[in-house]
């Protein structure tokens, strides 16, 4: 094949598979600045009618519940991606008992709900801790002191309640001052201070790896990705729209310089950045599946000086967390499987065989059954 026929049947590969998902392509950058900078948007709401069937909530569904817990004989309190409710069985009526929470959907995920011996109810959302308020029926916002308040669980040993993030573990007195006190964990048994290679590309793809400062070039990147889709439109569809205005005496100037501008910047950024918009496009394909499977097990070394190699070894990985109080353990879930370790937390958690299966979605389930043993269950 000679050069000439080489460079049209590259010319061909890129642009007609770029025509047909140039709309994804700018949905996929918008959407990715709009999730690198999520607690600015938190507060906004987009109505589910507007989009497909599947995302919209129908008879509960779409995780809309995640759990409940009794409050007595007739009532019950459930809780999931739409806040807290109350189900009364014996008119079948339901209460919302979302006051409290900031405005905005997003808000009013409750990853978990907890009811203290004492008679108390703790909750934990993506973007903190609340505490209800009976006379009030309302909840109030605790505030963990820390950038990481993604509550992800919570459990009560004796007269303390456990706060788990997604990154620490926190205690707080349930009598008196509710002062967070943090509860260090140490690194597991074996420890060899390597990551998920899902992880390391997630962070990677959206920039967190180096804070702030690499949040904002993936989203320049993003805006890169946007500028080149456009000006390919314009490359590909005003050259048709020139020869249709010069068939009708029409004047083309504008058009053309337009064009001239679009393929000129098209051909220069595309060839000065691209190698972080490959890397952008690789990394994105590893985070859904079916490539996730692939990836799914494995681990790296952390990338030096990135927010990954801080020499905390459970950055990102916690999900829940279960006391016993018989044997003074706890129980950590984490995104590599379960580990034990004392309530003192002065002994390394150590890995508990044996393991039960999970998904890359990891533990749904991870609670005590009424036999005394504990339940885990995930998509598995």
């Amino acid at each position: 094949m000679g050069k000439r026929r080489k460079r049209n049947l590259m010319k061909k590969l890129h642009k007609w598979p770029s025509l047909l998902i140039a709309v994804f392509i700018i949905l996929w950058a918008a959407s990715g600045v709009v999730l690198n900078h999520r607690h600015l948007v938190s507060s906004l709401d987009l109505d589910r009618t507007y989009l497909p069937s599947e995302h919209r909530y129908d008879n509960w569904n779409n995780a809309a519940l995640r759990g409940s817990i009794c409050i007595d004989s007739n009532l019950s309190w459930f809780f999931g991606n739409t806040g807290v409710w109350e189900f009364d069985i014996r008119d079948t009526s339901w209460k919302d008992l979302r006051k409290g929470f900031p405005a905005g959907a997003d808000h009013h995920k409750v990853n978990c709900l907890l009811k203290t011996e004492e008679g108390e109810y703790f909750c934990g959302t993506r973007f903190g801790l609340y505490k209800f308020v009976p006379g009030d029926q309302a909840w109030k916002g605790l505030c963990i002191p820390h950038d990481d308040r993604h509550v992800v669980d919570l459990a009560q040993s004796r007269d303390s309640l456990w706060i788990m993030t997604r990154s620490h573990l926190w205690k707080m007195p349930l009598k008196g001052i509710p002062e967070f006190e943090y509860a260090p964990i140490l690194p597991p048994l074996g420890y060899d201070n390597k990551v998920g290679l899902f992880k390391t590309l997630w962070v990677i793809h959206s920039g967190e790896i180096y804070g702030v400062a690499g949040k904002l070039l993936v989203d320049f990147v993003a805006l890169v990705f946007v500028f080149l889709t456009i000006s390919g439109l314009i490359y590909f569809f005003f050259p048709r729209m020139m020869r249709r205005r010069k068939r009708h005496a029409k004047p083309t100037n504008r058009l053309a310089a337009w064009n001239k501008f679009s393929i000129k910047w098209h051909n220069k950024i595309g060839i000065w950045l691209v190698l972080i918009l490959t890397m952008t496009i690789f990394t994105g394909m590893f985070l859904r599946p079916p490539l996730l499977i692939v990836i799914a097990t494995d681990r790296v070394g952390k990338i030096p000086y990135s927010v990954l190699d801080d020499g905390y070894p459970w950055y990102d990985l916690l999900r829940r967390i279960l006391i016993d109080e018989k044997h003074n353990n706890v129980y950590l879930a984490t995104s590599e499987g379960i580990f034990r370790m004392e309530q003192s937390l002065k002994t390394r958690p150590e890995f508990v065989f044996p393991q039960p299966p999970a998904s890359v979605m990891g533990y749904n389930v991870f609670d005590y059954h009424p036999n005394g043993n504990i339940l885990v269950g995930s998509f598995s």
